[in-house]
């Protein structure tokens, strides 16, 4: 998804939200916004995926404030208020691959400029799903659950046998998104690795409220993800530039991608469509509902 008219003002009033978490020290943080706006009138064109601007600005405001993490404190307020409303809803969603992957979906919910009360509200609703892919990805996942035959404990020779789309998945990558999406990613991951090889994607450095390798320890569900968990790069979204060669083998060889919220959306929309990637997210900003062609705050979940 390319920078639409209306992606500018949201990247400054990132930028100006960052540095206040950054610093409290005034000079510094006229200082850090100096350069960062400067960076995002250099790097703002047409040809931009908003993730890479945002991102750009972000490592300049780090740089100035010597703050390698200015979200920490948002992160962990974040996390908790995840936490427990997740323990609320979660009694409402069964154990059936469509019920985890609505579930894994609503954590997507929260969002920086929403209070918590409107998260509160939104995230006890129903999920409607204004795009639906979510029975042809849950049909073959609940396929590979109940008839995946194992010939070793290492699941190097998997069989398995899928009628309805004849598609034998072996590996899934889920691309994480926002911190507090963890406790909603956990129950759908935990029951993807009985069956077959999964990989959780984290952010290889801070960036904006996203998840990182050490969110992931603090929020006590590291082990409990039964997961392989592998850094991707320090932006928003998965920017195939910035990743490792390790890591796009990992992509290119997965039977299905799972990618979390509108920053996968913007970067691997550029991608051509491969069919494997299932983005589950809400439209929460204008620019990338006019993308995916929903009204804004709609819950998508696309194959694509």
């Amino acid at each position: 998804m390319k920078t639409d008219s209306e992606c500018p003002a949201c990247i400054e009033r990132l930028a100006r939200h960052t540095v206040d978490m950054a610093t409290t020290d005034i000079e510094l943080r006229r200082e850090a916004l100096a350069e960062a706006l400067d960076a995002m009138r250099r790097m703002l064109s047409p040809a931009k995926v908003p993730t890479e601007v945002a991102a750009e600005i972000q490592r300049v405001i780090k740089r100035v404030t010597g703050n390698r993490d200015p979200h920490r404190k948002w992160k962990d307020n974040e996390m908790k208020e995840a936490e427990r409303l997740f323990k609320a809803v979660r009694p409402r969603y069964a154990n059936d691959m469509r019920s985890l992957l609505t579930l894994s979906a609503l954590g997507n919910t929260p969002d920086f400029f929403k209070d918590i009360k409107t998260v509160e509200e939104e995230i006890m609703r129903p999920v409607t799903f204004t795009v639906d892919d979510l029975n042809k990805v849950a049909e073959f996942l609940e396929g590979a659950r109940s008839t995946l035959l194992m010939s070793d404990p290492n699941m190097d020779n998997i069989m398995c046998f899928v009628p309805a789309v004849n598609l034998c998945v072996k590996k899934v990558m889920v691309l994480a998104d926002n911190a507090g999406e963890c406790f909603f990613d956990q129950p759908l991951v935990k029951e993807l690795s009985q069956v077959m090889r999964v990989s959780y994607v984290v952010k290889s450095g801070p960036v904006q409220n996203d998840l990182t390798e050490e969110d992931l320890l603090l929020s006590g569900l590291y082990e409990k993800m039964g997961a392989t968990v592998i850094p991707s790069a320090d932006t928003a979204g998965t920017d195939m530039s910035l990743v490792s060669e390790s890591f796009r083998s990992e992509f290119a060889s997965a039977d299905l991608v799972l990618a979390k919220g509108m920053g996968n959306w913007e970067t691997l929309s550029e991608l051509p469509p491969s069919g494997k990637v299932l983005h589950l997210l809400q439209a929460k900003c204008p620019p990338v509902a006019r993308s995916l062609g929903v009204p804004l705050g709609s819950y998508v979940a696309m194959l694509r």
